[in-house]
């Protein structure tokens, strides 16, 4: 039996050593250059310093009013919010 033990490891190992030899390693995503160093000179003006903001962004959502839906059967009353879809009662 330990025989039997010892053949059933060693194969594993094997078929796992082989797997990481002949599979390819996912490719990683290029890292982003690091930004550059700030000049000794000054502070960087402030359009580089913030993205301007984009003026066509919708409403927010957390304006609106909580509404709940209602869900009942013989059983079972749940109460569905709005805000998530989360299950409130």
């Amino acid at each position: 039996m330990e025989k039997r033990l010892l053949l059933a490891a060693a194969l594993s190992l094997a078929v796992l050593a082989a797997w990481e030899l002949l599979m390819p390693k996912p490719k990683r995503p290029p890292q982003p250059a690091p930004p550059a160093a700030a000049s000794a000179s000054g502070p960087t003006p402030a359009a580089e310093a913030s993205p301007a903001p984009d003026r066509n962004l919708p409403a927010p959502v957390s304006g609106r009013a909580e509404e709940k839906a209602v869900i009942e059967n013989g059983l079972v009353r749940a109460t569905f919010s709005s805000r998530g879809g989360v299950l409130a009662s």
